[in-house]
C-alpha cells in the first residue's frame, strides 16, 4: 500500500506541473479562436483587421514551456548536479537511488521535448496560416513561457510536494524564493515584449497549393 501511495505521489508531483502547462497552451489556441472570429467579423463590417498573432504566440509560449524545462535540468541536474527530479524523497546518494532519480528525471525530459516539438508543429502551423510573423512577439511569448514553467514548477515541486528544491541545505528556501522571483521577471519581461510593436512584422501569407 505504502508503496502504491508513494508512485501516486510521486506520478502527481512530476505531472501536474505539466497538466497545467497544456492547460495554459491549450487555453491560448481557444483565446486566439476567439479573437480570430472577432477579426473575421470586423472584416465583414468592412473594417479590414489585420491577422493577428495569437497563433505565434502560443507557439512560443509552449516552445519556451519546453526549452525552460530543459534549461532547468541540463543546469540544476547535469551541471550543476544540485538536485534531481525526487531528490528530497530519495537522495541519490546509492546506485539504486540514483538509477530511481533517473527514470523519474527521463519522464520530464519527455514531456519537456514533446512540449518543444510541438511548439515548432505550432510555429509552422501558424506561419503557413498567415499569422503575423514577429521576431519580437515569439522571443516574448517564449521569455513569458519560460517564466511560467519556473513559477508553476517552483510552487507545486519545490512549495506544495517538496520532492526536490533548487540546492538543499540550510538556505533551500532562499533559494526556492530566488528561483520564482526570477521566473516571474522573465514572465513579465517576456509578457511586456509580446505585446510590444517596436519591430517590424508581417504578415506571411498562407501557402497556396501549385
Amino acid at each position: 500500500m505504502s508503496t502504491a501511495v508513494d508512485l501516486l505521489y510521486n506520478l502527481a508531483a512530476v505531472m501536474l506541473p505539466y497538466a497545467v502547462f497544456v492547460a495554459a497552451v491549450l487555453l491560448t489556441i481557444q483565446l486566439g479562436v476567439m479573437r480570430r472570429r472577432i477579426l473575421a467579423s470586423a472584416d465583414r463590417a468592412g473594417g479590414a483587421a489585420p491577422r493577428g498573432n495569437s497563433p505565434l504566440i502560443t507557439a512560443g509560449l509552449c516552445l519556451g514551456i519546453g526549452l525552460g524545462g530543459f534549461f532547468n535540468e541540463i543546469m540544476g541536474w547535469q551541471i550543476l548536479q544540485w538536485h534531481q527530479m525526487l531528490s528530497s524523497r530519495v537522495p541519490p546518494v546509492t546506485l539504486a537511488a540514483v538509477n530511481f532519480n533517473m527514470a523519474w528525471n527521463g519522464v520530464t525530459y519527455v514531456m519537456n521535448l514533446a512540449l518543444t516539438v510541438t511548439g515548432v508543429a505550432l510555429l509552422f502551423r501558424a506561419a503557413r496560416r498567415g499569422a503575423t510573423m514577429s521576431s519580437r512577439v515569439l522571443v516574448g511569448a517564449m521569455l513569458g513561457g519560460w517564466g511560467l514553467f519556473a513559477v508553476v514548477e517552483g510552487v507545486i515541486d519545490h512549495h506544495l510536494f517538496g520532492v526536490h528544491h533548487v540546492r538543499s541545505g540550510p538556505h533551500e528556501l532562499a533559494w526556492d524564493l530566488a528561483y520564482l522571483i526570477i521566473g516571474t521577471l522573465v514572465m513579465v519581461i517576456g509578457a511586456a515584449l509580446a505585446r510590444s510593436r517596436g519591430d517590424a512584422s508581417c504578415p506571411c501569407a498562407p501557402a497556396t497549393p501549385s
